[in-house]
């Protein structure tokens, strides 16, 4: 049976249901909801357009980078934790579908794709952490005493 594609609109409820999720899951307050949303938002649209015009890797370090800079400069404005929108964000972009794919191609007895998927895994992983930082050293907390 041929999978079949969701419909380009059907990504804004699931959009929602992930921050939804993500409200729960990292247990923040309900009045954070709005900015879950957001970080969940930019990292679905960046790494969207990052892919469309660099690839993957490459694309998920934009991704990444957007999420670190926005992170800094919401934690700069609000005076709030980085990580507010840094954790949630970043959850969308991990590479978790792709180790599975390398597992279960190992499963298969395909050891050279297998090989080549878990090493995808490894780059975009990397990518996402050299964005992060990147988006630091671009956008530094300053120290209150």
């Amino acid at each position: 049976m041929k999978p079949v594609a969701f419909p380009d609109w059907a990504i804004y409820p699931a959009l929602l249901v992930v921050s939804v999720g993500s409200l729960v899951r990292f247990r923040a307050h309900v009045a954070d909801w709005p900015i879950i949303l957001a970080a969940s938002a930019l990292a679905l649209i960046g790494s969207r357009i990052g892919k469309a015009y660099l690839g993957d890797i490459l694309g998920m370090f934009l991704a990444s980078l957007m999420l670190g800079f926005a992170a800094g400069l919401y934690g700069r404005w609000a005076r709030r934790p980085n990580e507010l929108i840094v954790v949630p964000g970043l959850a969308l972009l991990v590479p978790g579908s792709v180790g599975y794919r390398s597992l279960e191609t190992l499963a298969g007895q395909n050891a050279d794709e297998a090989i080549v998927t878990a090493f995808q895994m490894f780059m975009i992983a990397m990518a996402l952490v050299a964005g992060l930082l990147f988006s630091n050293a671009l956008v530094r907390q300053r120290i209150i005493d």
